[in-house]
């Protein structure tokens, strides 16, 4: 029996916190696979967001529910961050005909020169929280 100028100190602890993380956006490919001039462009852009949602811990008593409710951090999200990324490869194929050039004397048919390519987006290195 509790006598009324005694607060129980009963806790539930939730052992499934809620939590969720989603992942939107799109994907552009367009290539080119025959001839003298191959490659292919490749553009992401996608959205992540993360985070919880429900308390972790249920206190019986109002108030240090509520002073938990005001601190906990359990319940933050994170917020969407965009990450563009795009690569492309562009190849050239000297043709077959292509004889000694010059006074080099160096013969270039079916040589390959490559060229790779990567961009990211700019992401916040710290992603800002923000109570849900």
């Amino acid at each position: 029996m509790v006598s009324k100028y005694r607060t129980p100190k009963y806790l539930i602890i939730n052992p499934s916190l809620t939590n969720y993380s989603d992942t939107r956006g799109l994907e552009f490919s367009l290539s080119k696979n025959m001839g003298d001039l191959r490659g292919y462009f490749n553009y992401t852009y996608s959205v992540r967001t993360q985070g919880n949602f429900g308390w972790g811990s249920q206190y019986e008593n109002d108030v240090t529910q509520a002073t938990y409710e005001l601190t906990t951090t359990d319940h933050y999200q994170i917020k969407p961050v965009a990450e563009p990324f795009a690569s492309a490869n562009l190849e050239y194929v000297a043709p077959k005909s292509m004889g000694p050039l010059a006074d080099f004397r160096v013969t270039l048919n079916g040589w390959l020169a490559s060229w790779v390519g990567t961009s990211r987006g700019l992401a916040q290195a710290e992603q800002q929280r923000f109570q849900g």
